[in-house]
């Protein structure tokens, strides 16, 4: 699964992904998030501090579903859709911490409600 171009300005959060596929290939028992994380914050509390914080980021997406999925998962879900993001409508972030964001319109209809990264596409102003 590729979370593709939404790094920017979220390099900590990238490492940290980078670091943990690399972990994950030296010891499986790693593969559970916070135990890494437990780990990184004694190899780099630097690196850790501050990462995966909620903070504005207003971004222009694009929902792209499973797309960025291997088959089967990436038909069988997209066939389903989503009961709000229309594949290819264009939404706006209102804050993103490295991994989901909150979208503007739908996260407000209930408190706390966010969605990750690999299902938008960032579009840059200029694209």
């Amino acid at each position: 699964m590729n979370i593709g171009n939404h790094d920017e300005g979220f390099e900590k959060e990238a490492r940290l992904r980078e670091i943990f596929s690399q972990v994950q290939e030296v010891q499986e028992a790693l593969y559970m998030w916070k135990k890494f994380m437990e780990v990184a914050r004694l190899i780099n509390p630097e690196l850790c501090e501050g990462a995966y914080v909620r903070r504005p980021c207003r971004r222009r997406l694009r929902y792209i579903g499973y797309d960025s999925w291997p088959e089967p998962t990436r038909s069988e879900m997209n066939e389903e859709g989503h009961n709000y993001f229309v594949h290819g409508g264009i939404y706006y972030s209102t804050d993103f911490n490295g991994a989901t964001y909150s979208i503007e319109g739908w996260s407000e209809s209930e408190s706390g409600r966010v969605t990750g990264c690999v299902y938008f596409e960032w579009i840059k102003d200029g694209e």
